[in-house]
């Protein structure tokens, strides 16, 4: 889905952008909802490596003119995104009484660190490419 998000993303413009504050919370109920043998430290990161590759792919590949304007834009619907992921990434943690608070606590710890890290190393990626057909 992340592929095909940045491949849309790139030949029709505004789709791949738009569609990754949807994405972000599709890619984590599929990964939290379903999958109950990961401990949830492992799925923050899994579903961190599948943020990192849409946000990256986007303000690499994705179509028309970036600037300063657009970076804003792109960073935006990453956190719109992130934070509903982030709701459904809490709502599933607590909703398992099987785990302990220690690992629940770090897994959020992980998830906002490596989000927080993001951000500060990638906000500004891509900068100043233009893909104009």
């Amino acid at each position: 889905m992340v592929l095909v998000n940045i491949i849309l993303g790139h030949f029709f413009p505004p789709f791949g952008l738009l569609f990754t504050s949807v994405l972000i919370p599709i890619i984590t109920v599929i990964l939290c909802f379903n999958n109950h043998h990961l401990n949830y430290t492992f799925k923050a990161i899994i579903i961190y490596f599948f943020i990192a590759l849409n946000d990256i792919g986007i303000k690499l590949f994705a179509g028309g003119i970036q600037d300063n304007e657009g970076q804003g834009f792109i960073n935006l619907m990453l956190i719109v995104g992130v934070l509903l992921g982030f709701i459904y990434f809490l709502y599933s943690m607590f909703e398992d009484k099987a785990t302990i608070i220690l690992h629940k606590i770090i897994s959020i710890v992980v998830f906002s660190a490596l989000i927080v890290l993001h951000l500060n190393f990638f906000s500004w990626l891509g900068l100043g490419r233009s893909f104009i057909y």
